[in-house]
């Protein structure tokens, strides 16, 4: 029998000011803690309310305060993990989940308020005003970011970064929802750099956005001899040379290994690395490489080299595009000699290449390869993942996906809902944590038939229909007396 709850809690805002840094910057800091409310009169307070009473004297009106008290409504969550887990979850990956959160209020490249005051500490939740959203914020210099512990969340406003890279040397980092271009302000300026750690680097991003750098878009390097465990998931990485370095080969600057785990990400116009991977394990599964390679032929995809027996990459059910002949590229460029290969070791590489499950599409009279090299001794990952087949279905769900970051609710580690690629027959459940007499599961605002009631407060939906698009899932539940509550969100594409 389903627990039932008699507590009531009220719910609490703080906004405090505080000193950012050693500069005298002041940022609005509001309290990131999960809250409830209590239900009182048909609306949503943040405590009891009052009811007025109209006197009947005939003379002047009187009141009285009665307090309403009404059980909390049950609590209902898909039974899904808040993303991917891979590599930096299975290390306990939290980034600023807990800390107060700091509001980026201003498009200055600094000062109170801004994206860079914002991240000059770490044990934080860095979000955007609405009230930016469209804006871009311009860097004349690199962000440096020294601290851990830290969310960086671009869930709730459309805000561009150009300009400079954004740095970081900490742990336990968090980027999602994020949309970085044109960084050009130095010949090595990344999007995004994770570098000089000086312990072991756990790093999460989900939902970005990025192109167009002089570097890289996003590169993991100078680990100092210290493990680096990563997750990057449902990503686009788009119109760009060198996508993603890991390790940067310099032996003095580096050591130990770099875990990289890749999903569901979008890689388009794309001349090479994605990723290019030394003294690493790299796994990637159901991502799709549209559009690689350079304009005579060079270059290509997801590369192991210089690494010796450390360097593996295991690429399982993805889907590749090549160009097409004549083809105009991201800097203008027309293709002369559209490349096949899209992984595998380069030329002079050494390393270990498996590629497993591909869809390797034709474009014109060029269909995607893979060179593979002694595939029995990449290594496997031993954590739990769901893995679809390449199919063209999962190609667009993918593509539709990528870059987009719904916002997955405040009591979640990671900010934005999870992609969940699913196929016919398979079945997701919803928990619910209190009385509730019906359970509806809702799919872009279209309930969905096939659930069935586990008991336990366990609620059942088998995925009867493809749903190829990616939509918003949400479960409903009615609590005894007739009020609603509903689950934070998932992004779901049933393909075949």
């Amino acid at each position: 029998m389903p627990r039932r709850h008699r507590a009531l809690i009220v719910a609490s805002v703080m906004v405090v000011t505080v000193g950012v840094g050693s500069c005298s910057s002041s940022v609005r800091v509001v309290s990131s803690r999960p809250t409830e409310t209590t239900v009182v009169g048909g609306s949503t307070t943040d405590a009891a309310g009052s009811i007025p009473a109209i006197g009947v004297d005939g003379g002047a009106m009187t009141t009285s305060t009665t307090t309403a008290m009404l059980p909390l409504l049950p609590t209902v969550r898909l039974d899904v993990p808040d993303s991917p887990g891979g590599f930096a979850q299975d290390r306990g990956l939290s980034g600023g989940y807990g800390h107060d959160v700091v509001l980026v209020t201003s498009t200055e490249d600094g000062g109170p308020g801004s994206y860079r005051a914002a991240l000059s500490g770490g044990d934080r939740i860095v979000r955007f005003d609405p009230s930016l959203d469209g804006a871009t914020i311009d860097l004349s210099a690199d962000v440096l970011v020294g601290g851990s512990n830290i969310t960086l969340d671009g869930s709730g406003a459309d805000v561009v970064i150009t300009g400079s890279a954004t740095k970081f040397s900490g742990t336990n980092i968090i980027v999602a929802g994020m949309t970085y271009r044109d960084i050009h302000r130095t010949n090595d300026g990344d999007a995004l750099t994770f570098l000089d750690a000086s312990e072991t680097q756990v790093v999460g991003l989900y939902g970005n956005s990025l192109a167009t750098t002089t570097d890289g878009l996003v590169d993991f390097i100078w680990n100092n001899g210290h493990d680096v465990y990563v997750t990057i998931c449902g990503n686009r990485f788009e119109r760009h040379d060198k996508a993603m370095l890991i390790n940067s080969g310099r032996d003095s600057r580096e050591g130990g290994l770099y875990y990289v785990t890749l999903c569901h990400n979008a890689w388009s116009d794309i001349y090479q690395r994605t990723p290019l991977a030394r003294d690493a394990r790299v796994h990637q599964y159901n991502s799709v490489f549209e559009r690689f390679g350079k304009p005579n032929g060079d270059g290509g995809g997801s590369k192991v080299g210089n690494g010796g027996d450390h360097a593996h990459q295991l690429l399982e059910n993805n889907v590749a595009i090549p160009r097409a002949d004549g083809e105009k590229t991201f800097d203008g460029s027309t293709v002369t000699a559209p490349r096949s290969e899209w992984a595998g070791p380069q030329v002079r590489g050494d390393g270990y290449v498996r590629a497993t499950g591909s869809l390797l599409e034709t474009v014109g009279e060029v269909t995607a390869t893979e060179v593979i090299q002694d595939p029995e001794l990449v290594f496997m990952p031993d954590y739990q993942y769901d893995l679809v087949p390449a199919t063209p279905e999962m190609r667009d769900a993918v593509l539709e996906s990528a870059g987009r970051c719904v916002p997955a609710g405040d009591d979640h580690v990671i900010p934005c809902a999870p992609l969940l690629l699913r196929e016919p027959g398979s079945t997701i459940v919803a928990i619910v944590d209190g009385d509730a007499r019906s359970v509806l599961f809702v799919l872009d605002g279209k309930p969905l038939d096939a659930v069935a009631d586990l008991g336990d407060g366990r609620w059942e939906l088998t995925l009867t229909t493809v749903h190829s698009t990616p939509g918003v899932l949400k479960v409903i539940a009615e609590s005894l007396d007739g009020r609603a509550v509903t689950s934070d969100p998932v992004l779901v594409a049933v393909v075949p």
